[in-house]
Order: structure tokens, then sequence, then C-alpha cells
């Protein structure tokens, strides 16, 4: 079979679909999960974060460093940062989260006393599809929950054998981790 001319751009062709094949390479382990929240118009960042320091080894996750205490009345913005830490620079993989934002979703639930109208959080990033990713959302603070506390639930979902829902209310894909800070709001 001859090409003559036409041998380069068939060539070219042929090898930008060599990358469709490969698959695509694993999401570090996430060793630290860090939230932080400022009050919308400004004022000082809270911030908190866990480590878990083997992976998914026996080792459990460190205790919370740092207190997540709110006031009630208050919106916040706030933002999660994804880390791996088992080596000996850290990676930071919020943003491989970001760019492959089709394939992730942070999901943000709340336990014990700050459920329901307490703690509402909205995520306000989305992925190129307009579906919710999570990383960075508001939180609004009920102004009749002073003295509460909860936890709040982080979880990071990977959609790569489901389909990632605009709607899902919690992880239907594979949790890549699970987070839980504990928080209390005051007056």
């Amino acid at each position: 079979m001859r090409l003559g001319p036409f041998f380069p751009v068939f060539s070219l062709m042929l090898a930008g679909c060599a990358s469709l094949t490969e698959p695509r390479a694993e999401l570090p382990e996430v060793t630290r999960v860090r939230v932080s929240f400022t009050p919308q118009g400004g004022g000082d960042t809270i911030s908190a974060y866990l480590d878990d320091p083997d992976g998914a080894g026996p080792m459990p996750v460190s205790a919370q460093v740092g207190n997540l205490v709110f006031r009630t009345g208050t919106t916040y913005v706030g933002s999660i940062t994804l880390e791996h830490r088992l080596l000996p620079t850290a990676v930071d993989l919020t943003d491989i989260v970001e760019d492959r934002a089709s394939e992730y979703r942070v999901y943000h639930a709340v336990a014990g006393g700050l459920t329901g109208a307490g703690f509402i959080v909205t995520p306000t990033d989305v992925d190129a599809r307009n579906r919710p990713l999570g990383l960075s959302f508001t939180a609004a603070v009920h102004p009749t929950v002073g003295g509460e506390s909860g936890t709040l639930i982080v979880t990071l979902c990977e959609y790569l054998t489901v389909s990632k829902s605009s709607t899902a209310t919690e992880c239907v894909g594979e949790a890549k981790v699970t987070a839980r800070f504990a928080m209390s709001a005051i007056d």
C-alpha cells in the first residue's frame, strides 16, 4: 500500500490515538486533608487538618490539628486541600483533582448537633459539565445553634467506573478518603 504524501498526516493521527488507550494514572493516596474557612466579607481564617501517616496501613489517622469553632449567623467561604505526604516532599493533589474534575467530587456531610439547618455546606465549584466538585464551598452557620457541636465529614469520591451525578448527596463511586472533623458553634 502506497501512502505517499499522506504518510506524515496518517502517522500523526496514529500517534495521537496512542494516548487514548493508555490507562489513566492512579491518584496517589491522600494522606492529609485540610479544611479552611474564612468569614464572607473578611475575618480570620480557621482551619484544621487530619493526617493518615501510612496511607492505607494499620496506623490510625492522627488527632485533628486545629479547632473549627464557627460564629453563629455567619457564612464562611471554605476550601479543601488534599496532599500525599508519604514522600520526602509533599505532593499537592488538589490541582490534580481540579484538573480531573469530571472524575471526582468532594461530599460534605454534617453529624451531631449541627445537622439539618444548623450548618449548611454548598459547593461553589463545578466540572466542565456543570456538576459540583466541592473543593470550594460556602458554609452557613444558623443563628440559633450556639453551643452545639458536631462533625464535618469530608469524602473525596472518584467516578471512574460509575457516572458522576449532579444531584447525588453521597458518594456512589469509590471513596478515596474520608475525613471527620470535630466542630462547634458559638454565639
